[in-house]
């Protein structure tokens, strides 16, 4: 005890003393160094504000006196004009009558020689040091200008007293310090390792309470690390979920969320400090949950954030009673829409086969009854056959569009030349076109892609396919294939119809048409962007729409350049 008294007074002593030596020395140095920086500034002021009276005094020779003298009442710098004798010829503190020759002041001679010349005077009696600036005019005559400053020790004399202040403040926060750590290091116990009991160098009596404490340390440990992998097990399991769960006590606490069932309640506190009544208000979910608890399986819909989902509340029980319930929420967004979309596909299916088989039926009808007149016959049959051409094709395209739906083509990626395909579309379309009288034409060098060459082929197709039939007549469409470093392009314009801004966001969905009334005229089957569509994710590719009613379309098909190891495995 007696070495960590001693030691006390020793960490006491050397903190105070450390804090006072450090406040004497800061003083020490940025006393003199905030006086230099000063006098240098008030020097370089008097330097300059003399130069600009120098050069007031020369641009007005005739109306000097009169200029010193209104300067001088205003001016905090004490003014004297000296003549080339070194007479005072004005000061704007002084009676000039009374004042000695000035011929001989080292500033004013050095002023006469060189041009310029200062200096600096001190005074012990006021501690105060006067500096002088004086400059030779056009005649010979010079001005001078002074101010006075407090000298370094001056200025130490008038700031004594907050020194004085700063140091006693020092120095009582320094033993405020020394006596909280003498505090904290004299007393062992205090600073006990809890954590190692047996690590700590401290009193022999304290042996027997450590090694208890050590015992007890393990113990809780080992039932630490048990649960603790028991809650990471079954939050790696839980997290990982895509639907949400709770599972509420018999009390109605909260003992675990997932990140799932988190996002759903907007639940950002610990669940360990909440009830089931915390998560949602509503009455049918408070009666889901109380079901449950009560030993009754249930479960509700619900709608948030314009998203469907289904909740399903169960007990659960150990050793034959209720203790709490198990809550599972499942997002049922994807599965409706998926629902939604197959209703709306099969009904537009069964519409788009039952229009031309309706027709076809009808003409046949006609014919085989001998309704129609025998000259009318081959009109019919051509009508047969433009719908029978045009079922094939909407089976066909709906046929193509499912693989490409499952991704269940047996294509190869292999090195597709994107002008050579457009080049073959334009000579494939190039009779519908003259049908039209549209102008066909593919602009752009050789740009090879990786990718699945059937596919490419009836992406510009479909957008060629469509500019043509969409077109006005002497109209034109243009393939431009062009690239940089980071992607290829394949634009396909045209000067036709144009699409509304309105439909534009709906005209990759399946059987949408922009102008129903046109596309039956064209033999559209309102699947064909639907096709441009899906290649392009099959190819990572994007698509833009430029495009106004009445000023054309210009699509743009953009595949990303991949490194040399992506093209290899895609």
């Amino acid at each position: 005890m007696k070495n960590e008294k001693s030691l006390s007074s020793r960490l006491f002593r050397t903190m105070a003393w450390t804090a006072i030596l450090i406040l004497a020395a800061t003083l020490a140095i940025l006393i003199p160094t905030l006086s230099h920086s000063f006098t240098t500034s008030r020097r370089d002021y008097l330097n300059e504000t003399t130069a600009i009276v120098r050069r007031a005094l020369n641009e007005n020779p005739t109306d000097r006196m009169d200029y010193l003298k209104k300067a001088g009442k205003t001016s905090k710098l004490r003014m004297t004009w000296i003549a080339k004798s070194g007479k005072v010829l004005y000061d704007n503190e002084a009676d000039v009558s009374t004042m000695e020759n000035h011929k001989n002041r080292p500033e004013v001679r050095a002023a006469m020689k060189f041009g310029k010349g200062t200096s600096s005077r001190f005074s012990k009696t006021l501690s105060e040091s006067t500096d002088y600036c004086a400059m030779r005019l056009k005649d010979g005559s010079v001005i001078r200008l002074a101010q006075t400053r407090l000298s370094t020790f001056g200025v130490f004399g008038r700031s004594l007293s907050i020194i004085a202040f700063l140091i006693f403040a020092v120095i009582a926060v320094a033993f405020l310090l020394a006596g909280h750590q003498t505090k904290a290091i004299v007393d062992p116990i205090i600073n006990l390792n809890l954590e190692e009991p047996l690590e700590n160098d401290t009193y022999d009596e304290l042996s027997p309470l450590l090694q208890r404490l050590n015992l007890q340390r393990t113990h809780i440990e080992q039932q630490f690390e048990m649960l603790k992998k028991q809650q990471n097990e079954l939050e790696a399991i839980t997290s990982s979920m895509r639907d949400g769960l709770v599972i509420i006590s018999h009390t109605g606490k909260v003992l675990s969320v997932n990140d799932a069932a988190r996002q759903f309640f907007r639940l950002y506190q610990d669940p360990g400090s909440i009830t089931y009544l915390h998560l949602d208000h509503n009455i049918d979910f408070l009666k889901l949950i109380q079901n449950a608890m009560a030993g009754q399986s249930s479960e509700m819909n619900c709608k948030r954030d314009g998203r469907y989902y289904q909740l399903i509340a169960g007990p659960g029980e150990t050793d034959g009673g209720i203790y709490g319930a198990v809550l599972f929420i499942i997002d049922e967004t994807d599965r409706q829409s998926a629902e939604r979309l197959r209703r709306e596909f099969t009904a537009n299916v069964s519409h788009e086969l039952k229009t031309p088989l309706t027709s076809i039926l009808g003409y046949a009808e006609i014919i085989g009854n001998g309704i129609a007149d025998q000259n009318d016959i081959p009109e019919l049959s051509n009508k047969i056959i433009k719908e029978s051409r045009r079922l094939l094709k909407l089976i066909s395209d709906i046929l193509r569009l499912s693989q490409l739906d499952e991704m269940a083509t047996d294509e190869k990626t292999e090195s597709v030349d994107l002008v050579g395909v457009s080049k073959q579309v334009v000579h494939d379309l190039s009779a519908k076109a003259q049908q039209n009288n549209v102008t066909l034409s593919v602009e752009g060098e050789a740009a090879p892609i990786q990718g699945m060459a059937t596919t490419l082929y009836e992406m510009i197709y479909n957008l060629v396919d469509n500019a043509v039939a969409y077109n006005r007549k002497d109209g034109s469409v243009k393939v431009k294939i062009s690239e940089d470093a980071s992607e290829t392009r394949v634009a396909v314009s045209d000067t036709g119809i144009g699409i509304a801004l309105e439909d534009q966001p709906r005209i990759y969905e399946r059987f949408f048409r922009a102008d129903p009334s046109h596309s039956k005229a064209t033999g559209g089957t309102g699947l064909g962007l639907s096709i441009v569509k899906l290649g392009a994710m099959m190819h990572h590719a994007t698509i833009d729409l430029d495009s106004a009613l009445g000023k054309g379309s210009t699509f743009t098909i953009r595949f990303p350049k991949m490194p040399d190891s992506e093209n290899a495995n895609a």
